[in-house]
């Protein structure tokens, strides 16, 4: 025969604790037809989508600005540090030209050339020094400048002695010391 518990022994199931029942105002949501319920959870979706759409074209708004300040900062840093990199090697350029040229004519022209190399350097020059902010690029730019007034010496140097018509004298300096000065340099 079956053994049913006896009464002192029965425990009825326990009960699920309800959730929804201790939040403040749950009670209203119980109330709530099914059709109600879904518009506000859908509300609170399109809440949620909203709210997330204006963080995201903030951030886009962010990021628009950076993007700015590389195009028209870093970008023009790097053009005319690369124009100051074209103009001394135009310089080193002319230079060997005007030590190998025989014509007075040729080598006043490339005289020229060189000066109007110089002048294109210092523009580029202070365009960038102006751009600059940071200590770190101060410093490089200070570094640069350095090792440009001694390559400028030798070079000088070098022309000055090609004007002279001392070409062994002027190719000797071209390719010893002025060389690795202009090589540190750039």
């Amino acid at each position: 025969t079956p053994s049913y518990p006896r009464n002192d022994e029965y425990r009825a199931p326990a009960r699920p604790v309800n959730v929804i029942n201790s939040i403040p105002g749950a009670c209203m949501f119980k109330r709530l037809r099914i059709g109600q319920r879904l518009s506000l959870a859908f509300g609170l979706v399109l809440g949620l989508l909203i709210l997330a759409s204006g963080f995201a074209a903030l951030q886009m708004s962010r990021i628009g600005a950076n993007l700015t300040q590389v195009v028209t900062v870093y970008g023009r840093e790097r053009d005319l540090a690369s124009d100051i990199q074209f103009q001394v090697q135009s310089i080193q350029r002319f230079i060997r030209t005007t030590l190998l040229v025989e014509d007075a004519r040729d080598a006043a022209a490339a005289m020229k050339q060189i000066e109007a190399a110089r002048e294109d350097y210092k523009t580029a020059l202070s365009g960038l020094e102006a751009l600059l902010n940071t200590e770190e690029e101060k410093t490089l730019l200070k570094r640069i400048k350095d090792e440009g007034a001694a390559a400028r010496i030798l070079n000088q140097q070098t022309l000055d002695l090609a004007g002279q018509g001392r070409r062994k004298e002027a190719i000797a300096l071209l390719l010893g010391d002025a060389r690795k000065a202009n090589d540190t340099w750039m």
